[in-house]
C-alpha cells in the first residue's frame, strides 16, 4: 500500500453488501391482509438468494430459510401501520431484534433479518471521506423529493404539487445552504491543488467545511433547534430581516408564546382567546407542542385592540361566527358598529 494509506478492519459493513427486504416493495407484491405464501428472490449476477415466507394477517410475516447451509430459522417479523396525513396505509417493519424493536421500512439480511442499526451498517460515503460526494448524494435525494433535475443543482425546482409550503420551504432552505457548501467545498478543494492565485480568497479549514456539513445534518434531524440556525443561509447574515427568514424557514410554527410576543400582548391574554374559542392551533400529526401560524399574530393584536375597545368575549365569538357568512360582507374586518373600523357616515 502506498505512504498514509491503511485497511480499517473494524469499519462498519455497507448496506449494498447485504439483502435488503423493503417492505413498501414486499407489500406491493404480496398482499398483507391475506394469508398467503411464497418466496422473495434476490438476484446478484450468477447469484441467486430466496427466503420463503408465510403472510399471517394482523401478525406479520413469518420468514422460513436456511443460514450457511447448516442452520435453519423460522421466526415471525411484526408489521404495524401508520395512516398518512393525505390517506391510505403505510406499512412498516418491526425490527425482530428484543433489544431493538424500532419501525423500520428495510430489514437486511445476515443470520437475521435485522434494521440497518441492529447490523451496524452504513453507507458508501459515509466511508468515502468525500465531503463532496456526501453533499452530492444528499443533493440527489433532495432533487428527488422536489421533482428538480439531478443533473442540474443550480436549477431552483418549484414546488411539488401536494406537498406542503411549509414542508418546501424548509427542503428549499436546505437546498440552497448544501450549494453554498457545496461551492465552498469545491473552491477548497480546487485552491487546494493549484494554491492560491491573485485576488483569490484564503483557504478555508477543512474543519470549518466539515462542521458546517455536521451542523446542517443536526438541523435535518432537529429542524426546531434554533442554536444552529446560523448555518441555514450564512451567506444572508446582514439584515435582522434576513435572520427572522432564516429562522422562519426553520420554524414556520410559533409557540403560544412565541405568538404573544409577536403581537405585542401578554401571554395570559393569548391563552384566554384560546379558551374562549378564538385562537385555534395547527392540528399536527404527532404528540408535540401545539403550534400557531404566524399570521395568526394579527388577529390576536386585532382582539386585544377589540378588547380595549370594550367588546366582550361574546360579542367577538359571534362576530367571528358571521363575520364570512353572506350579506355580513362590511364585517370582514371590523365588527359592525366598533369604534375602531370604518366610520359610518350619517345621512345629510
Amino acid at each position: 500500500m502506498g505512504r498514509g494509506s491503511y485497511y480499517r478492519y473494524d469499519k462498519k459493513d455497507l448496506i449494498s453488501d447485504m439483502l435488503p427486504l423493503d417492505l413498501q416493495k414486499f407489500a406491493g407484491s404480496v398482499a398483507l391482509n391475506v394469508r398467503s405464501w411464497g418466496s422473495w428472490t434476490w438476484t446478484r449476477g450468477d447469484h441467486k438468494s430466496s427466503v420463503s415466507y408465510i403472510v399471517e394477517p394482523g401478525r406479520g410475516v413469518k420468514l422460513q430459510y436456511t443460514h450457511n447451509k447448516t442452520e435453519a430459522l423460522d421466526y415471525l417479523v411484526s408489521v404495524v401501520t401508520t395512516k398518512p396525513h393525505f390517506g391510505g396505509v403505510r406499512y412498516w417493519w418491526v425490527c425482530p431484534n428484543q433489544a431493538c424493536g424500532r419501525r423500520c421500512r428495510i430489514l437486511y439480511g445476515g443470520k437475521y433479518f435485522c434494521c440497518r442499526q441492529c447490523h451496524h451498517l452504513t453507507y458508501l460515503t459515509a466511508q468515502s471521506g468525500d465531503l463532496l460526494a456526501s453533499i452530492d448524494s444528499r443533493f440527489a435525494r433532495l432533487c428527488r423529493k422536489l421533482h428538480g433535475n439531478v443533473d442540474d443543482f443550480r436549477h431552483i425546482p418549484a414546488k411539488p404539487s401536494q406537498m406542503h409550503w411549509t414542508t418546501y420551504g424548509r427542503l428549499m432552505a436546505e437546498y440552497l445552504s448544501l450549494l453554498h457548501l457545496r461551492n465552498r467545498t469545491w473552491l477548497r478543494g480546487a485552491l487546494a491543488i493549484t494554491g492560491p492565485f491573485e485576488n483569490s480568497p484564503p483557504l478555508e479549514p477543512l474543519g470549518s467545511v466539515q462542521a458546517s456539513w455536521q451542523t446542517l445534518k443536526r438541523l435535518r434531524q432537529d429542524p426546531d433547534d434554533s442554536h444552529h440556525a446560523e448555518a441555514l443561509l450564512p451567506y444572508t447574515r446582514d439584515s435582522e430581516e434576513s435572520a427572522e427568514t432564516k429562522t422562519g424557514a426553520l420554524r414556520a410554527r410559533l409557540t403560544l408564546g412565541q405568538l404573544a410576543d409577536r403581537a405585542e400582548v401578554s401571554y395570559a391574554f393569548a391563552q384566554e382567546a384560546v379558551a374562549e374559542g378564538l385562537l385555534s392551533a395547527d392540528q399536527g400529526r404527532t404528540k408535540r407542542r401545539k403550534r400557531y401560524r404566524r399570521r395568526l399574530s394579527a388577529w390576536l393584536c386585532k382582539l386585544y385592540q377589540l378588547r380595549q375597545a370594550g367588546l366582550s368575549w361574546a360579542d367577538l365569538r359571534a362576530w367571528k361566527g358571521r363575520r364570512f357568512k353572506p350579506g355580513h360582507e362590511q364585517e370582514r374586518l371590523w365588527p359592525a358598529g366598533s369604534p375602531l373600523g370604518p366610520k359610518n357616515e350619517s345621512a345629510g
